[in-house]
C-alpha cells in the first residue's frame, strides 16, 4: 500500500491533475454570475464536481498503469512468489490508489474553501473558514504520518 501511494504521488499525472483541479477551482467564481443570488451554491457545486472528477480520473489513470507496470517490470512476480496472496496484492494496490485520491481531495479542499469564501461578503456567515482549512491540512499531514509509522513498523519486522 505504501509503495503504491508513494509511487502514485511521484507520478507526473498526480501533479497534472492537482494543478488542473486547482485551476478549475480558482476559475469557478467566474461562472457564479449565472445564478443570481446563489453564487456561493454555484461555486460549491462546481467545486465538488471538479474535485470528484479530478480524483476519479487520477485513480483511473493510476490504476490502469500501476498493475501493468508491476507485471511488465516483473516485480509482481517477485511479490507473488513470496507468501502473499493475489487478493492481498490487489487490495494493497487498491488502498494505495485510494489514498492517492484522498491526498488530491485533501490538497484541493482549502482551494475550494477559499473560492466559496470569496463569494460571501459577510464575515459572520462563515466563521469556521480558518478552522476548515486547518482541519483539512491537519488530516493530510496525519494521513501521511500514520502511513509512515505503519511503514516503519512493517519494515522493522519480527
Amino acid at each position: 500500500m505504501m509503495l503504491t501511494l508513494t509511487e502514485g504521488l511521484r507520478q507526473p499525472v498526480f501533479y497534472a491533475m492537482f494543478f488542473a483541479t486547482v485551476a478549475l477551482l480558482t476559475l469557478a467564481p467566474m461562472f457564479s454570475f449565472f445564478h443570481l443570488g446563489e453564487e456561493a451554491k454555484m461555486v460549491t457545486d462546481l467545486g465538488f464536481s471538479t474535485i470528484l472528477m479530478g480524483a476519479s480520473l487520477l485513480c483511473v489513470l493510476l490504476a490502469s498503469s500501476s498493475v501493468t507496470e508491476e507485471v511488465e517490470g516483473r516485480t509482481a512476480l517477485t511479490m507473488l512468489a513470496k507468501p502473499l496472496r493475489r487478493e492481498e496484492f490487489l487490495l494493497g494496490k487498491y488502498l494505495g490508489i485510494a489514498a492517492t485520491g484522498c491526498a488530491l481531495v485533501l490538497l484541493s479542499a482549502p482551494v475550494l474553501m477559499a473560492a466559496v469564501r470569496s463569494q460571501k461578503y459577510d464575515s459572520t456567515t462563515d466563521p469556521y473558514f480558518a478552522i476548515g482549512v486547518a482541519t483539512s491540512l491537519t488530516l493530510f499531514v496525519a494521513l501521511f504520518g500514520v502511513m509512515a509509522v505503519v511503514k516503519l513498523l512493517l519494515d522493522k519486522g519480527p
